[in-house]
């Protein structure tokens, strides 16, 4: 996965005017979700989670965006973190940022003591010869992002879109309050239980689907 990057359109439910058109708000994958429920006509809430004590869903439909009709209508992405020390882990879901406006926070999560994994600094064509021993593994670049401006990751992403020159320190107010808004975020986080590792997706991905994932739960028996 990955955030800040570009996406497209196509179809002949684009007219003419809007075809190459290009958008500089933000919006999220999950946003789809309300879009596409908008264009059915149909309530994107999820009466059910709302009615088990669930958070409500923070989808947006930003059909009107699409179609040129109004700017962008999200004003921040909050950043997915888990707390889980390793990787596809059962640890707790957490904001592990929030992009707001022109600037971009990055937050450690406080098990992993503050470090960020797969903090990678790619070019346009990657890997290649430069890219170093190990460089190919992002889970083994890690930076630290801390709560503080002194040790935390503020970044300028309209001005620096690499992310090379951290502003925390400069700009201590923005960090504050961009952090205040990280914990009020975390307060509405649906944190599901994901179960542990199961060797045997390993075991039918190799046996049943030429090595590529898929559903393992039922192919068990057949599969021993």
């Amino acid at each position: 996965g990955g955030i800040r990057v570009n996406a497209f359109m196509a179809g002949g439910v684009i007219p003419e005017g809007r075809r190459g058109a290009k958008e500089q708000g933000y919006v999220a994958a999950w946003d789809m979700y309300a879009t596409l429920a908008g264009l059915a006509d149909e309530d994107p809430t999820d009466v059910k989670a709302m009615a088990a004590g669930l958070p409500p869903i923070d989808s947006i439909d930003v059909w009107g965006t699409i179609m040129g009709e109004n700017s962008s209508i999200r004003t921040e992405v909050a950043i997915g973190d888990t707390a889980a020390l390793g990787p596809n882990g059962d640890g707790k879901a957490l904001v592990g940022g929030i992009i707001r406006g022109k600037h971009k926070l990055i937050v450690g999560a406080k098990d992993k003591m503050r470090m960020v994994d797969q903090y990678v600094q790619t070019g346009p064509s990657w890997p290649n010869r430069t890219s170093g021993s190990g460089h190919t593994y992002p889970l083994a670049h890690a930076k630290h992002c801390g709560i503080t401006p002194k040790d935390g990751c503020l970044f300028d992403i309209h001005a620096d879109p690499r992310e090379r020159h951290n502003i925390a320190a400069e700009n201590p107010d923005v960090f504050r309050e961009l952090l205040g808004r990280v914990d009020t975020l975390q307060t509405s986080v649906f944190s599901p239980v994901r179960g542990k590792k199961d060797p045997k997706a390993c075991e039918v991905a190799n046996k049943a689907y030429g090595g590529y994932w898929g559903p393992f739960i039922s192919e068990q028996s057949s599969s021993s």
